[in-house]
């Protein structure tokens, strides 16, 4: 495939030509960057070739090496600050403001995102109703809500609930993603998808064995809240996927700078769900009280009308070390996912799930080393699995154009029943 040629430099000397060819396996990307030097007629020629598969393969290492540490680091600061999840909550959408409008300002300052894709998220439609004509950034305000939703429950479970659990319940938002889109999107699904939405419930079932036998503890209420939570991502996720079938182009990070701005703006809504789900972090003490605790615990003093036991002092290295992982781990998956195939995607993240279950075993700093459950093994199997044959019917559905409700593998073809051809394949 050639790459098209362009010219680019304040005097405009400088031209950049090459070819892209594809491989299996491989992607190479081989440039001559020209220097023409009008005023003695001379060329230098400056030649080199990009392996792609060397960049995947670091990106791939480097998602599986932060994203571990990112689900053991994001369950070790619930230990001195579990209490301050609202806090918790503000602070992590500030740091992701930061960030994400940081990179896209690099981005739109080298040319890479065009101003006129961020203006269109502001510019109001001229066809359809009222609400149709709302600019796109009506979507942004929504998932911004519904994120910041799902981090509050997150972050509201992570001290009452082992880490396992936390890694595995929400693998259940694969049967939210599926009733959203088709609500939303009106993507349609084979047997074969609902099918291992099923196995993957069995799975969830499995792994919540023993408190089925009667072990919940005082942990049920957030059981329950890590099993509905995800909903609220789910819903994100499709209407980010509307984004981005509307403007193809758009990039990623007008998208999270923007949906991580208004999850900061909208941060004073979750206060009164914050203490109706946990009512004794406060410990009686009026908002601007807890809200300076909270700053007080984040710089490793332990307020004094703290719950017993609690202890601040080894603030604020935990959580400085979780968002910084936090971060490196969401950029490099975005990147990771532009630049791999759905396969090798699909591989990498799913490898982090039982290596973030297996990580819970081992005792870190400040955090003991869960028990070993082999409810946990066998459920953490059964939704491997039951992930492993959704991604395998997706691919068949995509390749072979199949339509809904099919229970043939590869299910039912154009030629061979009478459905009604979907506008969109779903995978």
């Amino acid at each position: 495939m050639k790459v098209p040629s362009f010219s680019k430099t304040k005097e405009g000397n400088i031209q950049v030509v090459g070819t892209k060819t594809k491989d299996e396996n491989i992607q190479v990307v081989e440039l001559a960057v020209i220097e023409l030097d009008p005023d003695h007629e001379k060329t230098k020629f400056l030649c080199f070739t990009v392996n792609k598969t060397w960049a995947i393969i670091i990106l791939g290492c480097l998602v599986i090496g932060t994203g571990v540490p990112n689900a053991v680091s994001g369950k070790i600061i619930a230990v001195p600050m579990g209490d301050f999840s609202f806090f918790l909550g503000v602070f992590n959408s500030f740091m992701y403001i930061v960030v994400y409008f940081s990179i896209l300002g690099i981005k739109v300052a080298g040319g890479f995102v065009s101003k006129e894709s961020i203006k269109w998220v502001w510019t109001m439609g001229k066809n359809g109703n009222i609400i149709e004509r709302l600019p796109p950034v009506k979507y942004l305000i929504i998932m911004g809500l519904l994120d910041g939703l799902g981090q509050l429950f997150d972050l509201l479970t992570r001290p009452h609930v082992s880490g396992p659990l936390i890694q595995l319940l929400p693998q259940g938002s694969l049967f939210y993603n599926m009733i959203v889109s088709t609500l939303i999107l009106r993507d349609r699904f084979t047997f074969w998808q609902l099918w291992s939405v099923l196995v993957l419930i069995a799975g969830v079932i499995v792994t919540l064995t023993p408190q089925i036998g009667g072990n919940f503890g005082g942990e049920v209420i957030y059981i329950i809240i890590i099993i509905i939570y995800p909903v609220f991502s789910s819903i994100s996720f499709v209407l980010k996927e509307l984004l981005f079938r509307k403007k193809p182009d758009l990039d990623v990070f007008i998208v999270n700078s923007h949906n991580s701005l208004f999850q900061f703006l909208l941060q004073p809504l979750f206060i009164p769900i914050t203490f109706l789900i946990n009512p004794h972090q406060t410990a009686g003490q009026s908002l601007p009280v807890y809200l300076q605790g909270a700053f007080d615990c984040f710089g490793g003093i332990t307020p004094t009308w703290a719950p017993q036991g609690a202890d601040c002092s080894p603030d604020p290295w935990p959580y400085i070390i979780y968002i910084a992982i936090n971060i490196v781990f969401n950029i490099s998956i975005l990147t990771f996912v532009k630049e791999a195939s759905v396969v090798v995607t699909f591989l990498v993240i799913r490898a982090l799930l039982p290596l973030s279950v297996i990580a819970f075993y081992i005792n870190w700093p400040l955090l003991k080393a869960t028990p070993f459950s082999p409810w946990h093994i066998g459920g953490l199997v059964v939704i491997m699995a039951a992930l492993g044959l959704y991604r395998i019917s997706s691919y068949y559905k995509t390749k072979h154009k199949l339509y809904c409700l099919s229970v043939d593998l590869p299910c039912i073809e154009k030629d061979r029943f009478l459905y009604k051809p979907l506008s969109h394949v779903s995978s």
